[in-house]
């Protein structure tokens, strides 16, 4: 919880008692490579596919990806 608290999240609360976090949350933007982003659609449709365990999750945080940044024009169909 140190850890979330030293990057400037507005973490509250006490060992043992429980933890909160206070609004607004704002998050830094994760900013991908193109390279970084090819690898991560490629390992997605990878594991999405039919008879993985995972497919289902794969899928859906594909379809979340492409949601998240439109302008990588990430195909969730193919």
């Amino acid at each position: 919880m140190e850890m979330l608290a030293a990057t400037g999240l507005p973490v509250e609360g006490e060992r043992g008692l429980g933890y909160i976090l206070r609004s607004p949350l704002m998050l830094p933007p994760t900013m991908l490579t193109p390279e970084e982003l090819e690898a991560l659609v490629e390992g997605l449709r990878h594991v999405g596919q039919e008879g993985n365990p995972k497919a289902r999750a794969a899928r859906s945080l594909l379809y979340k990806v492409a949601t998240l940044l439109p302008q990588s024009g990430i195909d969730t169909d193919g």
